[in-house]
């Protein structure tokens, strides 16, 4: 049997069959997106005050997240992607990653990122394989940590108990912007 990851389509092949598994990443709010990169600054700056904040910590920004074949994608929060990039694996460097999507078993993935240094937004294709960037996310999201066996990093809890907040990433810029 052979495996191959040609874009967001797994091909399973053997001599007389051929599956086809295909993973396609949400389209992305490229305004909040270029908001949330365009104040990055600001944001780090008041990472604790987001953090301790349920509203805050809620905003939804479509196209933040990850994406596994055979076990599907989340959305991650602006709180979760501030603490992946804190103590997770999804800032290195001059790379601030917002979105993988790719093979949980192959580990082919591309992934998102916010190149500070240019200040643009890039992708990039099977650098850092797929556990590293997705099994973080989706472990910090459904167990409250990076991995089953590590709980030294604890997610707040809000995500399960408020997913809705009334604030979107303008009113936060606005409001830090204020203070």
């Amino acid at each position: 049997m052979s495996v191959v990851y040609v874009g967001g389509n797994v091909h399973l092949t053997n001599k007389n069959h051929k599956i086809q598994s295909y993973i396609e990443a949400p389209k992305p709010d490229e305004s909040g997106l270029e908001i949330l990169f365009d104040n990055l600054d600001l944001i780090l700056k008041h990472k604790d005050l987001i953090l301790s904040d349920q509203d805050f910590y809620s905003i939804k920004i479509k196209g933040i997240g990850a994406g596994g074949c055979y076990i599907g994608g989340i959305n991650l929060l602006l709180g979760d992607l501030l603490t992946l990039w804190e103590y997770g694996k999804w800032h290195k460097d001059n790379k601030y990653y917002f979105y993988v999507i790719g093979s949980p078993l192959s580990g082919s993935n591309s992934a998102s990122f916010y190149d500070i240094k240019e200040r643009k937004i890039k992708r990039e294709r099977n650098v850092i394989p797929w556990g590293v960037l997705g099994f973080s996310a989706f472990n910090y999201v459904q167990h409250g940590s990076f991995s089953p066996q590590d709980k030294s990093v604890l997610c707040s809890g809000w995500r399960q108990k408020h997913d809705i907040t009334q604030y979107n990433i303008y009113d936060l810029i606005k409001k830090l912007k204020q203070s």
